[in-house]
């Protein structure tokens, strides 16, 4: 922007746009081929700046002092769901398989609940969005009088303050003898962002498994 083009003294007034990340510069753009304003060949020019300012955006940002202002920030959120601690294998009698076994439950009842973070930072389960009846078949001693407690993964998140967590059961049966020998239950956990953070366009965080 060229506010004054003139070999005489002048003044003038200037007023544009900067974007974030700019720099402005300000100065004299001397060809060396204008007579000196003085009688004096050695004199220099003299640039004087008064009544600068700057006027930050209303929205979204209202800045008190311009120095500071480097633009908006644009924070994403790139990382998916984490793992904290996955509970240990356990060691059931076989009799309770059909107690434990989620696939043995209608398929009208949600193998999904919530879990939100709390005041301490740790993901726990929102009361009233795990059904009773997943609660008691993840609960491993279900059949123990005033047990009552679902054994589950802790997961967290860095953005999101809430997540779905899914479960599903797989049994892997013995071959030669299912009826008889060992049945393993292998039993995944997923965990899905459901408030989502600000992607970029396009961009969609994965989900945490663990089993």
């Amino acid at each position: 922007e060229v506010l004054l083009d003139t070999d005489i003294a002048a003044t003038g007034r200037l007023e544009f746009p900067v974007e974030a990340g700019f720099t402005l510069f300000i100065g004299i753009d001397d060809d060396g081929f204008t007579p000196s304003l003085s009688d004096n060949p050695d004199a220099t020019s003299d640039l004087r700046i008064s009544n600068f300012s700057f006027t930050p955006p209303e929205s979204p940002l209202t800045l008190d002092n311009f120095e500071t202002c480097w633009g908006v920030v644009n924070a994403e959120d790139k990382t998916p769901p984490a793992v904290v601690t996955t509970p240990e294998d356990e060691v059931l009698p076989c009799t309770d398989f059909e107690e434990i076994m989620l696939t043995m439950l209608d398929v009208n009842i949600s193998r999904c609940w919530i879990v939100e973070r709390d005041a301490q930072g740790v993901f726990r389960t929102v009361p009233g969005t795990m059904a009773t009846a997943l609660r008691d078949r993840l609960d491993l001693v279900a059949f123990d009088p005033g047990a009552g407690t679902a054994i589950v993964p802790e997961f967290s998140d860095g953005c999101a303050p809430r997540l779905q967590v899914c479960v599903n059961d797989v049994a892997t049966f013995d071959e030669e003898d299912p009826e008889c020998n060992d049945v393993v239950i292998t039993r995944t956990f997923t965990a899905t962002e459901l408030d989502n953070c600000e992607n970029a366009a396009g961009e969609e965080n994965g989900p945490a498994v663990t089993s």
